[in-house]
């Protein structure tokens, strides 16, 4: 257990432990993944001869960015 969660959890009746713990754990992992989508958008680094709408997507999200990718194909050629 984390000390977030030690406290969440200390501070809250025997009787909600568990959805407290729970909804500490969510929030953690939640958070994890924003500041992890953010760090993704700030460092991507995408080719300048990329297409506007494949670079848009891929800078969208990373499945985004895979079906961008699944596009240029293994050479960077469109397909389809």
């Amino acid at each position: 257990m984390t000390l977030g969660t030690g406290i969440v959890v200390g501070s809250v009746p025997s009787a909600k432990v568990v959805s407290a713990a729970a909804m500490s754990e969510t929030s953690a992992e939640f958070g994890l993944a924003v500041v992890g989508s953010l760090g993704y958008r700030t460092r991507l680094a995408i080719a300048p001869d990329v297409p506007g709408e494949l670079a848009d997507g891929a800078r969208e999200s990373h499945s985004g960015a895979a079906n961008s990718a699944a596009r240029l194909g293994p050479g960077g050629a469109l397909s389809g």
